[in-house]
Formats: structure tokens, sequence, C-alpha cells
């Protein structure tokens, strides 16, 4: 799995409008060692790539009801709770599943 958030998105985009194709011909699946389908050209996997791009620039500005819950995250030193944010990884997990809701 690729650490690149764009890559990973075109890849999902990919898999998700693909899925019935996928089901009807699944001798076609053959995935190469990059997580693409061994069918899909380089300018097929771009378009993919473009499109993540956008939806990720789509979610750079956070609405506020991601804001107030990242906020919600508090950090805590093993006891008590302290006066700072939580783990900059689990406030982007709770503020992307309040924009999912």
């Amino acid at each position: 799995m690729t650490d690149s958030l764009v890559e990973r998105l075109a890849l999902a985009l990919c898999e998700y409008e693909n899925r019935h194709a996928a089901e009807e011909f699944p001798d076609c699946n053959a995935v190469g060692p990059d997580g693409w389908s061994v069918l899909m050209g380089e300018r097929g996997k771009e378009a993919y790539r473009a499109k993540a791009r956008f939806m990720i620039a789509v979610l750079r500005e956070p609405t506020e009801a991601m804001v107030r819950a990242g906020e919600s995250v508090k950090a805590y030193d093993g006891i008590e709770e302290m006066e700072s944010y939580g783990h900059p990884k689990e406030v982007w997990r709770v503020m992307n599943d309040e924009a999912l809701k």
C-alpha cells in the first residue's frame, strides 16, 4: 500500500467505479505490484489521480462541524486529560468521520 494519499484515493476511486465490471469479468481483475489493474494504462491512472487531487482539494477546508469534532479530541498523559489537542492522526480521523455523516 502506498503512503501517498493521492494514490490511495485514486486506487479507491478506480476500484469503486469499476466494481461491476470486476464482478462480471473476474478474470480481468489481475492487479500489478503497484495496486492497479494490469489492464490500466498510464493515462487511465493519471485520470484517477487528477480526480483524487480534485477531491482532496475540496476537503482542504473543514466545515464548522469538522472543526468542532477535531477540537473535541483531547490529549491524555496516561492518567488525566491535558489542555492540548490529541494526536494529529486521531484529530484527522475524527474530523473526517464528521465529514462522512
